[in-house]
């Protein structure tokens, strides 16, 4: 959908600032407005995408998490100095990436007789660009190196991943028909509520989302649930699964109140999105096709607590793997300033060319926090709010 600019007086841009600085806004509404994950975003920790505003040029931001006190107290006449609590506070240093395109223009005769309004035309290419690069700088992010995981089995709906050492010894048993389905799903939801790993180890349960739902009567309240992300394959083998079809007889929550781009229908109150499958010329989740430099020209390596990088092929055995998500409060934390920086130059080729520019400081990081006097701490180095779903990718 091409940016719109309506209002905007563009060839007063010498002249006015305020021409490249309202383009900025409706950049940065359209870069959310048409991403999957513009209903995700917002700045409470209850959001699953938590935005953080920053303002000027900004090396790093460090947000940090309050753990829960874990101490037993006193009781009765005992004095507060028998057992003291610790106070203890987690962080996460994100370090900024910066987009940043440009388009130069041919002569502005032959822009006369091709009768292009370059600048015009500029901005909305440079905004589609920008939003494809943000869409996924935070799908690589979403998917590097999970700590926790369910596989999916076609006997059982997911495998005992127990048995396995790690995840990607358990992700590297998908076969063809391990396809992405209902009990699978449902295992994540259990997970997140009840805090379980993967290797049957406890875990602090994962908070659920802040969704605002809007009745039939116009009322709109505000619930918690967990939000499930597959990519478009993933959706046609779920949508073939026969326990999926009954389900959605039966629950027909959303239909009425489509509050998501993808939107597919629910699993235990959970809304499960298709935010499409990357591709060349689309973002969306990812899978095994995607190339290692691929994911990792998108991932920012300096928000890597322990530097470990993991594209799909980390994950993939002899079978195609795709890879779904559950997101809860918080999994993605965006750090960035309000809108980004437009420039336009007509002085190239003294003075016979135009250059329009974007820049976009921006980043973006899992929620993984660390703790640098607890490391045996169960929030320590572990996805805060994202289990990974992995299936075949058998189209």
């Amino acid at each position: 959908m091409a940016i719109d600019l309506n209002g905007i007086k563009l060839e007063k841009w010498k002249n006015d600032p305020n021409v490249s600085v309202e383009i900025s806004k409706r950049i940065e509404s359209a870069l959310w407005q048409e991403s999957y994950f513009e209903s995700l975003i917002g700045s409470g920790q209850d959001r699953a995408l938590r935005t953080i505003a920053m303002q000027g040029i900004f090396n790093a931001v460090t947000p940090r998490l309050k753990a829960p006190l874990q101490g037993d107290g006193v009781r009765g006449n005992a004095d507060f100095d028998t057992n003291y609590d610790k106070l203890e506070i987690y962080s996460l240093t994100m370090h900024p990436n910066n987009f940043a395109n440009s388009l130069k223009s041919k002569t502005k005769l032959e822009q006369a007789m091709q009768q292009v309004n370059f600048i015009k035309e500029s901005v909305d290419s440079l905004q589609g660009w920008l939003k494809q690069a943000v869409d996924r700088a935070i799908a690589v992010t979403l998917c590097n190196d999970f700590t926790n995981a369910v596989v999916c089995d076609s006997a059982n709906g997911y495998k005992d991943t127990t048995k396995h050492a790690n995840i990607e010894d358990s992700t590297k048993t998908i076969a063809a028909d391990d396809t992405l389905n209902v009990q699978a799903i449902k295992r994540a939801i259990f997970m997140a509520k009840r805090g379980l790993g993967y290797d049957g180890k406890e875990r602090f349960p994962i908070k659920p989302v802040a969704i605002s739902r809007k009745t039939n009567d116009g009322i709109v309240t505000r619930i918690y649930q967990y939000i499930i992300l597959v990519d478009t394959v993933g959706a046609e083998q779920l949508k073939s699964d026969p326990e999926w079809i009954e389900l959605q007889k039966i629950d027909k929550r959303g239909l009425d109140n489509n509050l998501f781009t993808g939107f597919l229908g629910v699993i235990d109150n959970c809304p499960v999105i298709d935010v499409g499958t990357w591709s060349a010329l689309s973002t969306g989740l990812l899978h095994s096709g995607v190339e290692d430099s691929a994911f990792k020209q998108y991932l920012n390596v300096l928000n890597l607590n322990n530097g470990k990088i993991t594209p799909p092929s980390f994950y993939t055995g002899n079978q195609k793997t795709g890879i779904g998500v559950l997101m809860g409060a918080s999994s993605i934390l965006c750090a960035g300033r309000p809108k980004p920086d437009v420039y336009i130059d007509d002085k190239q080729d003294a003075g016979r060319k135009i250059v329009v520019g974007i820049d976009r400081n921006i980043s973006i990081a899992k929620a993984r926090w660390i703790s640098y006097e607890n490391p045996n701490s169960p929030f320590h180095n572990t996805d805060f709010a994202t289990i990974g779903i992995f299936y075949s990718h058998k189209e």
